[in-house]
């Protein structure tokens, strides 16, 4: 029978699996670092210390909307990427104005660079409602937040927030 012959191990040995081993965690800890910069910067909302400040004033004016008597609400929302209209009816108090347009902000909660806002115009009348229509193409399919925001006469902003998912 013969018998195995091995290295022993060394200081050098050692020392040269130590700094393999670190080099290969520093090599992957980098890494992730450059792909964590590079990729999403993890904020959802712009300024959110001020606005998490103005909370109450946000309370406030979203009580003030309830009462007031005047209702956002989406009609009809693009089911598809390309060639949708979006429809949004407005009721309101006689005594009050209708506004000629509806801003409308669009926000894509995943991916950062495809905002954009749209203004939809007044285009006639249905059941009680206003209502404000426009077409809508939109950049990729998926998930989008809708933010619309009618004026008053005296400048008060009236909003409705909600979420669509369109196909492509």
């Amino acid at each position: 029978m013969m018998e195995k012959t091995s290295k022993p191990i060394t200081g050098r040995t050692v020392l040269f699996w130590l700094i393999g081993f670190f080099l290969v965690v520093f090599l992957v800890n980098g890494v992730m670092t450059w792909l964590a910069l590079n990729s999403w910067n993890g904020l959802s909302t712009d300024n959110a210390y001020r606005k998490g400040l103005a909370y109450n004033e946000e309370i406030e004016q979203a009580r003030k909307q309830a009462l007031s008597g005047w209702k956002l609400h989406i009609s009809s929302a693009p089911a598809t990427q390309k060639g949708g209209n979006l429809e949004i009816g407005l009721i309101h108090p006689e005594a009050s104005v209708a506004p000629p347009t509806i801003l409308v902000q669009f926000r894509r909660p995943v991916v950062e660079g495809y905002d954009f806002e749209l203004a939809l115009p007044l285009t006639g009348q249905e059941e009680g409602k206003i209502l404000y229509v426009a077409p809508v193409d939109l950049p990729l399919p998926g998930v989008w937040e809708i933010t619309a925001i009618a004026k008053s006469d005296n400048d008060t902003k009236y909003k409705l927030s909600d979420r669509i998912v369109v196909s492509k």
